[in-house]
């Protein structure tokens, strides 16, 4: 029986509030787990490397977990992910209380990384097939909700820590996960009929990987994310050195931090504003010269007021290519493939993660800061080209979700109006 106006707009409602307030407690306590466990090995005595080599398990892990758990997303559905996901970050954080080995710390981010392997893919999903006319608004909302919860994760994780020590600071986290699991049971289930696949998962794991390999526009949705990663990386690494470089102390470091959280949360909401007055190649187009030109203020040794100019256009560019590569996914695949579209894209992103700061960090100590930032404008720049080249050439084509003709149609149409 069709639902009537006042059930989908419940329906709509409830369902929001539940996937943004679960993406809020999600990046809360993994942003703590993220910040706490360096500080941690650092005070219990490990070396330099050590502590690299842990906080990479967790982008690793991320990285070659995301495909299956897209995978099971369209198998299993996503509530149940999103569920085992904080399962996931939870039982990390408890491990963060019992032990201090090296061995453990390694479980640990594995855990972290397979947590978000799980909840990404099912999280994004669910949010862009919730009314799925409106996926961009929602999409953009979801991402404010992980804006807004990077600064507090990054505010609670310090402030615990430097009052009451790493224990406390760890339970914390540990508790918000094991709300979050409570709390995705509330979050309205979807059709499943509509938004899961019937095969065996090794059928659904195969169709995954096809769509790696044959989906030009998925692709070029994933060269969204890699480009997305690339200042999030950086805030996480090398932004913070840089500032201290500059002669700033760590209170303007962590207020630098912040406007570029607080850019990318008010580019989340007015994501849909834009979405329907620009095409999604020009979009694209104008971050990417958005971020270029942070890049070129940044490599200019720029004072307090450049900095903050610099991090806001930053944050805000960045924002609507987070945005941008969920909804360009969202219209080239169908509902029930969704989970494995995004798993894909994340992938591209896990890799940045990953690869940025080993390159970056091997530039730098030839040329410098002000160089390294300079060669990145370089890159984005030529980044930005190379998407007006693709969306040429992507325009009305490899849009084939699998799935009923009339929602392939519907898609296409959509996909040739917004390109």
């Amino acid at each position: 029986m069709p639902k009537t106006f006042k059930q989908r707009s419940s329906f709509n409602v409830s369902s929001q509030l539940g996937i943004l307030g679960g993406t809020y407690i999600f990046v809360t306590s993994l942003m703590m787990l993220t910040i706490l466990a360096p500080l941690r090995m650092l005070e219990l005595g490990f070396s330099a490397l050590q502590i690299g080599a842990v906080a990479a398990t967790a982008a690793f892990v991320s990285f070659f977990g995301q495909l299956p758990g897209g995978a099971c997303c369209d198998r299993y559905g996503k509530r149940l992910l999103i569920g085992l996901s904080f399962v996931s970050l939870s039982t990390a954080g408890i491990g963060m209380l019992l032990g201090s080995s090296l061995t453990l710390f390694f479980i640990i981010m594995g855990l972290r990384g397979l947590s978000g392997s799980l909840f990404w893919p099912a999280a994004q999903s669910y949010a862009s097939l919730i009314d799925p006319p409106r996926a961009s608004v929602i999409l953009g909302r979801q991402t404010g909700s992980m804006a807004a919860a990077t600064i507090t994760g990054a505010l609670l994780a310090g402030y615990i820590a430097a009052f009451y020590g790493f224990k406390p600071a760890f339970a914390l986290a540990a508790v918000l996960s094991a709300v979050g699991m409570f709390f995705s049971l509330l979050i309205p289930e979807l059709k499943q009929a509509e938004v899961t696949l019937p095969e065996p998962f090794t059928i659904v794991f195969k169709s995954a990987l096809h769509l790696l390999t044959v989906n030009r526009s998925l692709q070029l949705a994933t060269f969204c994310a890699f480009i997305a990663a690339i200042p999030i990386a950086l805030n996480g690494s090398f932004y913070p050195v840089y500032f201290v470089s500059l002669g700033y102390d760590e209170r303007v470091v962590g207020v630098l931090s912040a406007l570029l959280n607080l850019a990318i949360l008010l580019a989340g909401l007015a994501f849909g504003f834009l979405d329907r007055r620009f095409r999604s190649n020009r979009l694209f187009l104008l971050s990417l010269l958005g971020m270029t030109l942070s890049m070129l203020l940044l490599s200019l040794d720029a004072d307090f007021w450049l900095l903050v100019l610099s991090m806001v256009l930053q944050g805000f560019a960045l924002g609507l290519v987070l945005v941008l590569r969920l909804s360009l996914a969202s219209v080239c695949t169908a509902a029930r493939e969704r989970g494995s579209a995004i798993g894909v894209v994340e992938m591209g992103f896990c890799a940045a993660l990953f690869i940025l700061p080993l390159v970056y960090g091997s530039s730098l100590e030839r040329v410098g800061f002000a160089t390294a930032f300079l060669y990145l404008g370089f890159f984005l720049f030529a980044a930005a080209l190379f998407s007006i080249i693709s969306f040429h050439r992507l325009r009305g084509k490899n849009l084939q979700p699998a799935a009923h003709l009339s929602e392939k149609e519907k898609m296409k149409e959509k996909y040739e109006n917004r390109c």
